[in-house]
């Protein structure tokens, strides 16, 4: 269950930078929106200008796929080393469109309201356990597509 709670807490952190990409690409039609932030596990939070939508779905490492050279391909994380395989979209969240972003992110006072837990979560990388660069390249949280093999070489 702490997994939810600090997947809220990332969340909420993005959300600024969604509205800002949402707005972006709302306002200025021709403005090339890329945007993709991690927000815990394999889950991440995309706005990309040609769909206009918002995604909020998990991920998946494809282990036959091979690194995209395009600089514009925002299906990989950055923080994951580029000799890693390529992760992809599975069908498990949820694409908003504009409008349904813009409720759903008026919504968030309301379930911190009701949820009070939630409210004051924190990611999992504002913890204790994150204190050393070992410590925090271990957690599955962070990085869900590396973090075993990194516990391995780390032992």
């Amino acid at each position: 269950m702490i997994d939810v709670y600090c997947r809220w807490a990332a969340f909420r952190e993005v959300v600024a930078d969604v509205n800002k990409c949402v707005r972006g690409m709302v306002r200025r039609k021709r403005k090339k929106v890329n945007f993709q932030k991690h927000i815990g596990g394999g889950y991440y939070v995309t706005v990309k200008s040609e769909f206009q939508r918002v995604d909020i779905r998990r991920f998946y490492r494809d282990y036959d796929a091979e690194q995209s050279d395009d600089e514009n391909d925002y299906s990989t994380d950055p923080s994951v080393p580029s000799d890693t395989p390529v992760i992809k979209a599975t069908r498990q969240g949820v694409s908003l469109r504009v409008q349904d972003w813009a409720d759903l992110w008026q919504l968030i006072d309301v379930v911190n309201g009701e949820f009070p837990d939630l409210a004051v979560s924190l990611p999992c990388y504002y913890g204790e356990d994150h204190n050393s660069q070992k410590d925090a390249l271990r957690c599955s949280e962070c990085h869900p597509f590396t973090a075993g093999a990194m516990a391995c070489l780390m032992k």
